[in-house]
């Protein structure tokens, strides 16, 4: 079981480095080697994750406190946040109310399937998808579990894969293009 300790000691191993306070109420950014980083030449990611390590750190985060994560995902690569999905999965382990939202199948489905490994799927998550409604333009925020609990998230990743589906037509029409097209020579006399 994860405490407080542990998933802060899991946000400073992300970020590769911890936020600590100057003394005249700002912060700073000492990396693995305890190197002073001024905030300004911190990533925005890396901002977000120190934040959320000085907040646990500070007690000032608990588990009456409701966590809103807009896009944590912003400005962190790929492997960043499929750990920082881990790391939120272990704080609603512990019972703390977060609420993320995220356009990156990276954070979707590291959230799930962190959610699984730790048998939390069922009893401590809930998964939603909010899509335009046709006729009014309105979005709706609609459940993807069922009624037996079951996490049905084929529209959602369907809607994330899209882009890059369309992107990979037309990669591979343009392949086809150039393929076909017979070489030809200029010759200027």
């Amino acid at each position: 079981m994860y405490k407080r300790q542990e998933i802060t000691n899991s946000i400073i191993e992300i970020n590769r480095g911890s936020f600590k306070p100057d003394g005249v109420g700002g912060v700073n950014f000492y990396d693995t080697d305890n190197h002073k980083i001024l905030p300004i030449n911190v990533a925005c990611g890396n901002k977000l994750l120190g934040m959320l390590q000085l907040l646990m750190q500070s007690n000032a985060i608990n588990k009456s406190s409701y966590i809103i994560i807009d896009e944590p995902e912003n400005n962190l690569h790929p492997a960043k946040q499929v750990e920082l999905a881990k790391t939120f999965v272990q704080m609603a382990k512990l019972d703390y109310n977060l609420l993320i939202t995220t356009h990156s199948p990276y954070m979707l489905q590291a959230l799930k399937t962190y959610s699984e490994y730790e048998s939390i799927l069922k009893d401590k998550t809930s998964f939603y998808f909010s899509k335009i409604d046709e006729e009014t333009g309105y979005y709706n925020i609609e459940s993807v579990v069922d009624s037996n609990g079951n996490l049905d998230d084929s529209e959602i990743f369907k809607n994330l894969y899209s882009p890059i589906e369309e992107l990979m037509k037309i990669d591979n029409d343009l392949s086809l293009i150039h393929i076909s097209e017979p070489t030809r020579h200029l010759r200027i006399s």
